[in-house]
């Protein structure tokens, strides 16, 4: 009988071992895909900023982009009306 009880003691902590066992696979299966997971938003979180980061840079260029032409626009007014002063300073010579 004592035996029996040892044999039955042994069994039910082996048991509890192997629950304990698949209990902390089942918690490293939920970290690894935890991980996966959270990887997987930092890649698209980089993705977005990168995009907008992007956008921005295109903005920025276009905004440039009509700077130049605003300049260039100012550069011949400014040569049309030198010219035109000259023209009325030739005639009331």
């Amino acid at each position: 009988r004592q035996r029996d009880q040892v044999d039955l003691s042994r069994r039910n902590a082996i048991a509890t071992a192997r629950q304990r066992v698949q209990q902390s696979r089942q918690r490293l299966q939920q970290a690894r895909q935890a991980k996966i997971a959270a990887e997987k938003s930092v890649q698209i979180a980089r993705d977005v900023a990168a995009r907008a980061a992007m956008e921005r840079v295109d903005q920025t260029q276009d905004r440039i982009e009509q700077a130049k032409q605003s300049v260039q626009f100012a550069r011949n007014n400014l040569r049309t009306a030198e010219i035109q002063r000259k023209r009325i300073g030739e005639l009331y010579k």
